[in-house]
């Protein structure tokens, strides 16, 4: 039977500024940034249970835990279009959401349950996941150093290879969310490196002969993987990689 250990009533609040900067002259033909900031402020309420013999249906309330939250987090890039030929983009980008250590008030950042973790980065058309295709993280208790470079490979594709160096902000034993089912043993701050190579291609915008397909038909292949760090020891399993092949069709 599933139980529920937290209960949590939380607030966001979120800012974004985006804009755009003057090129350099023969040097760059488009400078754009963008910068999101996000507030979580609430409670939290930690219920702590044992099981009651001769069952572990029934379960004894040990213990309530109940403290303030008071979270932030950031995330932020700079593309720079280059002028020359091809068009390339290069990806500059931090990320932070704040830890907790546990003591006092919740200082972490909490994501909200309907998180989708993904968004178009750079000039590509396909979206991807904005902390890694193979960590996947939540942004708590982490920071995120991104460096990617995205080119046009024809009229409607694009090719993008991403490289991410993943700290902790505070030294724990776990993540609030990965993809990577080894446990962090609470020894270092160093997370891994990720690294993400992901092409999209529009079919029917490509193709002449797919023009009847339906409207932004679009294909995606994703490859990621995931180097750890000294936070997971001497585990089997932190490594990974990952690869998807989507196709979507939209009427």
């Amino acid at each position: 039977r599933a139980r529920d250990d937290e209960d949590v009533k939380l607030t966001w609040t979120d800012l974004r500024a985006t804009g755009r900067v003057s090129a350099l002259e023969n040097i760059m033909s488009d400078i754009r940034y963008r910068a999101d900031g996000a507030v979580v402020m609430g409670d939290t309420t930690t219920v702590t249970s044992s099981s009651v013999a001769p069952t572990s249906d029934l379960r004894r309330v040990t213990a309530t835990n109940s403290r303030d939250v008071m979270g932030w987090a950031f995330d932020g890039d700079i593309n720079m279009t280059l002028a020359l030929p091809l068009a390339p983009t290069l990806i500059f980008g931090y990320a932070y959401g704040s830890g907790d250590d546990g003591q006092g008030q919740d200082t972490s950042f909490h994501q909200p349950d309907l998180r989708g973790n993904s968004s178009r980065q750079g000039d590509s058309t396909g979206a991807s996941h904005n902390y890694g295709e193979a960590l996947r993280p939540d942004l708590t208790n982490l920071h995120i150093v991104k460096a990617g470079i995205g080119i046009p490979v024809m009229k409607a594709s694009d090719i993008m290879m991403t490289y991410r160096y993943y700290l902790l902000d505070h030294k724990e034993t776990g993540l609030s969310n990965s993809h990577v089912s080894a446990s962090v043993t609470g020894a270092s701050h160093s997370l891994g490196q990720g690294l993400d190579l992901i092409y999209n291609m529009k079919l029917n915008e490509e193709f002449p002969v797919m023009q009847n397909l339906p409207a932004s038909t679009a294909l995606r292949i994703s490859l990621g993987a995931f180097k750890s760090g000294n936070a997971y020891g001497v585990a089997d399993d932190e490594d990974s990689f990952r690869g998807t092949v989507d196709l979507k069709l939209s009427f």
